[in-house]
């Protein structure tokens, strides 16, 4: 296997679907995954998704990128979207996101430095695009 590359398996389980990947997790690589979402919501229209990314061994911020946006539109198509087992370089990776995306978004408190602005989960629901002609390849 080419370890310069993002190789991933969809699979049915009892559980519903699930989406294997091995390899790296970067700026090169991230719209395959974002491509596989897609597929696996709107073309297959999973209830459920299950992301094992135990085997990839690089993430970098558009890898942690592409998961969020990910659970975003599973979110908005009512999917459940779980990350099966994570490995500690991937939970450590998604956390110093998490840090920097809080220190620097967001909108500005009286001494010009960042706050949090936490939305409420209603807000951020948007109806489902599945039954919508949709072309995941774009």
């Amino acid at each position: 296997m080419n370890s310069s590359r993002l190789h991933l398996r969809l699979q049915a389980t009892s559980s519903g679907l699930q989406l294997v990947a091995h390899g790296r997790l970067n700026a090169a690589t991230a719209r395959q995954l974002g491509q596989a979402i897609s597929l696996a919501l709107h073309r297959l229209r999973a209830r459920r998704l299950s992301l094992d990314l135990t085997a990839v061994d690089i993430i970098d911020a558009a890898g942690v990128a592409a998961l969020i946006r990910g659970r975003v539109e599973a979110d908005r198509c009512a999917v459940t979207l779980t990350i099966a087992d994570p490995s500690p370089g991937l939970l450590n990776a998604m956390r110093a996101h998490a840090r920097t995306t809080h220190a620097t978004a967001g909108p500005r408190g009286a001494s010009g430095a960042p706050t949090a602005r936490l939305r409420s989960r209603a807000r951020l629901r948007l109806p489902c695009l599945r039954h919508r002609h949709l072309d995941p390849m774009r």
